[in-house]
């Protein structure tokens, strides 16, 4: 799961819910999900999986035997939630819209005729069909509209490279690249266009995970005091502390901040020096507190 929400560029954490509440205790043995937090300071679950024990196996009599005896299967259930894009929207978008990363981009390169003159159009047409014979995929937005109004739906649409055609590219012979999220303009030849094009992708995609990235740090602390686990929780901010097994240290914390436990860190060891950030002693988990989306479990 980690590795592809790598592949994504989504910075995520896995965490086991802890069995807190008899609700959880009723469809589950143990629930494992990988989580982020999005910009507007609001934990997101964007896959699940379930560790359904015998549970359901004993219902619907899901068994096998060895040597005449009876056991019943051991089941779990996996799935990724449709948030997925929408964190993608979240965190890969700035106020002009989405940014999509390139290798998941549907159309590739976005070509504008500055205004509907047929030299322009048969230019950008040219252009289209010679990305499309090197695999690029590209669109032509003739100029149904003013060039700034299909700007703006490129931008909003996240196609990750514009080029545009006017007279001076007709005379020059040159083609300009822009990237959706950088200001520089690359120049170069039809023939150069596709390899262009493809180095700039790997430069994009590299920009994008490097900001999500420091945004997701940003975003999510770890507390080495309960001064720090205040001041996080305070400013909306997803914190993991180190407590005890005493219910009323964790539940202290809580009613002060009115942060939730969103999880256990998953697969994290402590050791003798990791100590309780409320009373002090011998620490056994790592907890993460925060705010989830309404509507999430």
């Amino acid at each position: 799961m980690k590795e592809f929400f790598e592949i994504l560029g989504i910075p995520v954490l896995i965490i086991e819910t802890p069995k807190i509440t008899p609700k959880l205790q009723e469809y589950s043995e143990r629930r494992i999900e990988v989580i982020t937090i999005t910009q507007d300071k609001r934990v997101v679950i964007l896959a699940t999986i379930y560790d359904l024990g015998k549970m359901f196996s004993k219902v619907y009599d899901i068994s096998y035997s060895v040597k005449n005896t009876k056991y019943y299967t051991l089941m779990t259930a996996i799935g990724l939630s449709g948030r997925v894009l929408a964190t993608l929207l979240t965190i890969n978008g700035d106020n002009e819209g989405f940014i999509i990363p390139p290798f998941l981009a549907p159309v590739l390169v976005a070509i504008l005729p500055v205004y509907d003159k047929n030299i322009l159009n048969k230019q950008a047409k040219k252009i289209e069909k010679y990305l499309l014979s090197k695999e690029i995929t590209s669109k032509v937005f003739l100029a149904t509209s003013s060039l700034g109004e299909r700007r703006r739906k490129i931008k909003a649409m996240g196609i990750p490279f514009i080029i545009e055609i006017g007279p001076n590219e007709i005379k020059s012979s040159v083609i300009q690249v822009k990237q959706r999220i950088e200001t520089n303009v690359v120049n170069c030849s039809l023939e150069k266009l596709p390899k262009i094009i493809k180095t700039q992708c790997k430069s994009l995609e590299k920009t994008i995970k490097s900001r999500a990235v420091g945004q997701f740090k940003l975003l999510n602390r770890t507390a080495k005091s309960k001064v720090d686990f205040l001041y996080f929780a305070r400013n909306e901010l997803l914190t993991k502390a180190s407590l005890c097994d005493k219910s009323t240290c964790y539940e202290g914390i809580s009613k002060q901040t009115s942060k939730k436990i969103i999880g256990r860190a998953y697969d994290e060891s402590l050791d003798s020096k990791d100590k309780c950030i409320i009373c002090g002693k011998t620490a056994v988990q790592n907890l993460y507190f925060g705010a989830k989306w309404r509507g999430e479990k």
